[in-house]
């Protein structure tokens, strides 16, 4: 009883704060090092010679860079566009991810799709990587960002993918206070 009266108090709560849906498919980061900059000034055909001649994947590297650098794009774009601001507060963030076609959708009885959707994503990437590359994206500097959470769940394939934000400061200025109270000692 006394779960559900918070589930509902917290519901209304986030009602009245500010959401943004940021409606690009997540993506997990790309870490970029020095050693990645030959690839760049070298041609695609000279890349995939030298794979074929060194059995290294130097061609998908770049491959993989230059997706990750388009993405990271898009992201800017798109929340450039819709005037969102990571800066400007604590936020709960939602990733939200399509499940696998490979999985069925149940007809008699629940399938793996009936049953995982809005469940937690357990498997990659990781939460971690995921977040890294919205902050990395979308700030020059992410020092600033102090309180975040971050959850990543399976959808079903009428919501559209993307990232979830809530602004919801007083939820963490709770969890401050409440920690003041716990850890005080005289």
């Amino acid at each position: 009883m006394i779960e559900q009266q918070i589930i509902a108090h917290l519901k209304s709560l986030f009602e009245d704060s500010m959401q943004y849906h940021l409606k690009v498919q997540p993506s997990s980061h790309c870490r970029v090092t020095r050693g990645d900059r030959w690839i760049f000034k070298s041609t695609d055909e000279y890349l995939k010679a030298y794979d074929k001649k060194k059995g290294t994947r130097s061609f998908n590297r770049k491959t993989q860079l230059v997706k990750s650098n388009e993405a990271r794009k898009e992201l800017k774009w798109v929340t450039t566009r819709d005037g969102f601001d990571l800066s400007n507060g604590t936020y709960i963030m939602a990733f939200m991810k399509h499940m696998p076609k490979t999985w069925r959708k149940g007809i008699r009885k629940a399938g793996k799709r009936d049953l995982m959707a809005w469940k937690p994503m357990q498997n990659r990437p990781d939460i971690d990587n995921l977040l890294k590359k919205i902050l990395d994206s979308l700030l020059k500097e992410d020092k600033h960002i102090w309180c975040m959470c971050a959850l990543k769940i399976w959808i079903p394939d009428e919501v559209e993918e993307g990232t979830y934000f809530i602004n919801v400061p007083f939820i963490f200025d709770a969890i401050i206070e409440y920690l003041k109270q716990k850890t005080h000692t005289k």
